[in-house]
């Protein structure tokens, strides 16, 4: 929970710099993080924020990330209980 919030920071301090014309949080890095927290807490951000909605290019990783992480939690599940 508490790299979620620290994730929902993060994202809010890349709109407010986005905002403000400053430097920016790159696209890699939010991914790398979303990884982390969990990639509902970054659709999450997204709806609530208002901000990397529009761009496909991003959303597109986000939803590969999303699979990705999806597949191999099926697979551990399935290696880790079944056999």
């Amino acid at each position: 929970m508490i790299i979620n919030i620290l994730f929902l920071l993060i994202f809010w301090s890349d709109k407010q710099r986005a905002i403000a014309a400053h430097r920016r949080i790159s696209e890699v890095k939010l991914l790398a993080l979303s990884s982390l927290a969990g990639n509902m807490t970054m659709f999450i951000a997204q709806k609530y924020l208002r901000h990397k909605c529009q761009k496909w290019q991003f959303n597109a990783k986000l939803l590969l990330l999303s699979f990705a992480q999806t597949a191999i939690l099926v697979w551990l599940s399935y290696r880790l209980l079944i056999q």
